[in-house]
């Protein structure tokens, strides 16, 4: 419980302000192997990335026990985790944010880059995955080399983020997931992946009779008009006639791909040319909302625009779903340029979706039938009602 007061006057020369604080132990990593979680109570989490749980499985093979594993998931972050704010000239671009979408980002990109904000958040979320109540602290850190017996100045570049868990033994104390500050690696570019194709082998027709033409012996044949067999021209006609076999049976099983690919492209078309403003927002939200469904969101068929916002994650997809409850019920309507907007806005959501997706998850998603067959809160419903 803490004590809060206002000085409705302001403040004036000479005022002071005291405060009296309990510091949590700080826990290094190598104390973490011998702790178990506590029961405190605390909210859990509404979307867990994919990417949190693999990442965190791959920290922990081969640990045993819930205090080894939340040590080796930090030691991981420390070794491949580097430390950007993104706002300096030398500094690698790195987006703020702590939403679903931007922990996937930082666990999906290489080299991982983030600030206190995100590895905080990250921990967190592993910390409670391992059975462990945890919470994010944000506050200020003094330099390390700060007199503790003199005034400190603190300002906004000294604010940092780091978590509490809560132990059996030792109740809550203070771990620090943040990689040490060092060089950046220059970011490695997306690995390809490699798709299988199915091998065609064309074997030639067989005859089920052969036959041994015999002439008659008095029958005389003159060659020298007959035209000579030419290998080359033979050659060409067989690579040939087997290429087209190949590409018919690609385009045979292209061809269901193709059809799904084809039938959102068409959906997407009569959306943004809806006959009204307010139905291209709509079909705008409804566009991208059915990109995430397709990207392995699933929100539930009853949930609002702004929840199923809040489970994508990100700033820009809660002002969209706002943007979209405006148009629909106000009873102003929207202009064409609002429309215009909507839509622009719903391409660079759409691609950000697929941005820190692979290939072929990208590839999953483009042929997808979920947001296709999908008969939750996207259709028989009345309009505006979402």
């Amino acid at each position: 419980m803490t004590g809060t007061a206002a000085v409705t006057d302001g403040l004036g020369s000479g005022d002071t302000y005291t405060m009296d604080s309990v510091v949590k132990p700080l826990v290094s990593t190598s104390q973490l192997g011998r702790l178990q979680p506590g029961s405190a109570s605390v909210p859990k989490p509404t979307v867990i990335p994919d990417e949190l749980a693999l990442t965190l499985q791959k920290y922990t093979a081969g640990a045993s026990g819930p205090g080894a594993k939340l040590a080796a998931a930090l030691r991981g972050l420390a070794e491949n985790g580097y430390i950007s704010h993104g706002v300096g000239p030398d500094e690698p671009a790195s987006r703020s944010g702590h939403g679903a979408d931007r922990i996937t980002e930082l666990l999906t990109d290489i080299p991982m880059l983030g600030d206190q904000e995100q590895y905080a958040v990250t921990a967190a979320l592993m910390a409670g995955q391992l059975g462990f109540p945890a919470r994010v602290v944000v506050g200020f850190v003094a330099p390390a080399d700060t007199d503790r017996a003199q005034p400190v100045t603190l300002t906004g570049s000294d604010i940092s983020a780091w978590i509490e868990i809560q132990t059996s033994d030792a109740g809550w104390v203070t771990v620090d997931p943040t990689p040490p500050v060092r060089p950046v690696p220059p970011k490695q570019p997306d690995q390809p992946t490699q798709i299988s194709r199915p091998q065609t082998n064309v074997q030639p027709p067989v005859d089920e009779n052969p036959q041994q033409r015999v002439e008659p012996p008095q029958a005389q044949v003159d060659t020298a008009d007959q035209p000579q067999p030419n290998p080359v021209l033979d050659a060409v006609i067989g690579v040939l006639v087997a290429i087209g076999w190949v590409l018919l049976v690609l385009a045979i099983l292209a061809a269901p791909f193709l059809a799904v690919i084809g039938a959102k492209w068409r959906r997407r078309a009569l959306r943004r040319s809806a006959s009204t403003s307010v139905e291209r927002i709509e079909g705008g939200w409804r566009e991208f909302a059915d990109s995430a469904i397709d990207h392995g969101y699933d929100p539930a068929p009853s949930s609002t625009r702004k929840e199923v916002a809040t489970t994508i994650g990100g700033a820009r997809a809660a002002a969209l779903a706002s943007v979209a409850d405006r148009a629909v019920f106000s009873p102003t309507a929207p202009t064409p340029e609002e429309a215009d907007s909507v839509w622009t806005a719903v391409d660079d959501l759409r691609r950000a979706l697929a941005k820190r997706e692979t290939r072929w998850k990208r590839f999953v998603a483009a042929i997808s039938l979920r947001s296709l067959g999908y008969r939750g809160w996207g259709s028989n419903r009345k309009r505006g009602r979402q």
